[in-house]
């Protein structure tokens, strides 16, 4: 195509502001597949808990899917938290995608 010409990455361009919100969009999307995820994860443990029928083994295994489960999630908002505290302290903005490049 002779007439169109490439994407810049200046500030407040479009090409920018498109990069931001797939950023942002990606940080939604994958937070609410990690709470999916553990919730299905919780729901098997309970499933394989139920199903364990008395056997230590099998009862074994459902208590680490669902210990799993719970200390990934744990991790997951303590970093979530973590990212807070350092914003509050040192104000830099961590948990929102601004692409800011410095005047030519």
């Amino acid at each position: 195509m002779a007439g169109t010409n490439p994407p810049t990455f200046l500030p407040n361009s479009e090409a920018t502001t498109n990069i931001e919100t797939i950023l942002s969009n990606l940080l939604g999307t994958t937070a609410r597949l990690i709470g999916i995820v553990v919730f299905i994860m919780l729901i098997i443990g309970g499933f394989q808990y139920l199903t364990a029928g008395g056997d230590p083994e099998k009862a074994a295994q459902a208590q680490k899917t669902i210990t799993g489960a719970v200390i990934g999630i744990a991790i997951i908002i303590g970093g979530w938290f973590l990212l807070l505290i350092i914003e509050n302290i040192t104000g830099i903005n961590l948990t929102e995608f601004s692409l800011a490049f410095p005047s030519p």
